[in-house]
Protein backbone atom coordinates (compact mmCIF):
# COMPACT_ATOMS: atom_id res chain seq x y z
CA UNK A 1 0.00 0.00 0.00
CA UNK A 2 2.92 2.36 0.62
CA UNK A 3 4.00 2.33 -3.02
CA UNK A 4 0.45 2.76 -4.29
CA UNK A 5 -0.17 5.71 -1.96
CA UNK A 6 3.13 7.29 -2.95
CA UNK A 7 2.37 6.92 -6.65
CA UNK A 8 -1.12 8.35 -6.14
CA UNK A 9 0.43 11.37 -4.38
CA UNK A 10 2.80 11.87 -7.29
CA UNK A 11 -0.09 11.69 -9.77
CA UNK A 12 -2.18 14.22 -7.88
CA UNK A 13 0.74 16.63 -7.45
CA UNK A 14 2.08 16.40 -11.03
CA UNK A 15 5.21 14.38 -10.25
CA UNK A 16 4.11 11.33 -12.25
CA UNK A 17 3.98 10.70 -16.01
CA UNK A 18 0.88 11.82 -17.88
CA UNK A 19 -0.34 8.29 -18.63
CA UNK A 20 -0.57 7.57 -14.88
CA UNK A 21 -2.15 10.92 -13.99
CA UNK A 22 -4.94 10.22 -16.47
CA UNK A 23 -5.95 7.09 -14.53
CA UNK A 24 -6.95 9.01 -11.38
CA UNK A 25 -9.75 11.53 -11.01
CA UNK A 26 -10.26 13.89 -8.07
CA UNK A 27 -13.80 13.77 -6.73
CA UNK A 28 -15.96 16.57 -8.04
CA UNK A 29 -17.19 19.24 -5.66
CA UNK A 30 -20.25 18.21 -3.67
CA UNK A 31 -23.70 19.56 -4.49
CA UNK A 32 -24.62 20.34 -0.89
CA UNK A 33 -22.34 21.33 1.94
CA UNK A 34 -24.49 19.89 4.71
CA UNK A 35 -22.00 17.27 5.90
CA UNK A 36 -18.51 17.91 7.19
CA UNK A 37 -17.02 15.30 4.87
CA UNK A 38 -18.35 17.22 1.87
CA UNK A 39 -15.57 19.79 2.28
CA UNK A 40 -12.86 17.18 1.67
CA UNK A 41 -11.66 17.90 -1.87
CA UNK A 42 -8.65 15.58 -1.54
CA UNK A 43 -10.52 12.36 -2.26
CA UNK A 44 -10.35 10.35 -5.47
CA UNK A 45 -13.26 8.85 -7.40
CA UNK A 46 -13.33 5.08 -7.04
CA UNK A 47 -14.39 3.36 -10.28
CA UNK A 48 -17.20 0.81 -10.28
CA UNK A 49 -16.38 -2.67 -9.03
CA UNK A 50 -14.61 -4.50 -11.85
CA UNK A 51 -16.23 -7.58 -13.42
CA UNK A 52 -12.97 -9.54 -13.72
CA UNK A 53 -11.13 -10.91 -10.70
CA UNK A 54 -7.71 -9.46 -11.43
CA UNK A 55 -8.79 -5.96 -12.33
CA UNK A 56 -9.22 -4.95 -8.68
CA UNK A 57 -5.41 -4.90 -8.52
CA UNK A 58 -5.19 -2.36 -11.35
CA UNK A 59 -3.72 0.99 -10.36
CA UNK A 60 -6.81 2.90 -11.52
CA UNK A 61 -8.95 0.88 -9.09
CA UNK A 62 -6.56 0.25 -6.18
CA UNK A 63 -5.03 3.73 -5.89
CA UNK A 64 -8.27 5.61 -5.06
CA UNK A 65 -9.15 3.03 -2.40
CA UNK A 66 -5.72 3.25 -0.75
CA UNK A 67 -5.62 7.06 -1.10
CA UNK A 68 -9.09 7.63 0.37
CA UNK A 69 -8.20 5.53 3.44
CA UNK A 70 -5.34 7.88 4.33
CA UNK A 71 -5.91 10.50 7.03
CA UNK A 72 -6.86 14.00 5.85
CA UNK A 73 -3.62 15.57 7.12
CA UNK A 74 -1.60 13.09 5.10
CA UNK A 75 -3.57 13.65 1.89
CA UNK A 76 -3.15 17.42 2.15
CA UNK A 77 0.65 17.33 2.49
CA UNK A 78 2.32 19.72 0.02
CA UNK A 79 5.90 18.42 0.14
CA UNK A 80 6.95 15.03 -1.25
CA UNK A 81 9.64 14.37 1.38
CA UNK A 82 7.29 15.28 4.22
CA UNK A 83 4.57 13.10 2.69
CA UNK A 84 6.92 10.09 2.50
CA UNK A 85 7.97 10.53 6.12
CA UNK A 86 4.40 10.88 7.37
CA UNK A 87 3.24 7.97 5.22
CA UNK A 88 5.91 5.66 6.65
CA UNK A 89 5.00 6.76 10.16
CA UNK A 90 1.31 6.15 9.44
CA UNK A 91 1.89 2.60 8.20
CA UNK A 92 4.29 1.80 11.05
CA UNK A 93 1.68 3.01 13.54
CA UNK A 94 -0.90 0.70 11.96
CA UNK A 95 1.50 -2.27 11.91
CA UNK A 96 2.62 -1.89 15.50
CA UNK A 97 -0.52 -0.54 17.20
CA UNK A 98 -1.25 -3.90 18.83
CA UNK A 99 2.15 -4.13 20.54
Amino acid sequence: EFKIALLAYKCINNYAPKYLKELLHVKSQPQSLSLRNDCDYFLLDVPKVPQLNRTERAFSYAAPIVWNKLPYLLRTCDNLCVFKKKLKTHYFDIAFESL
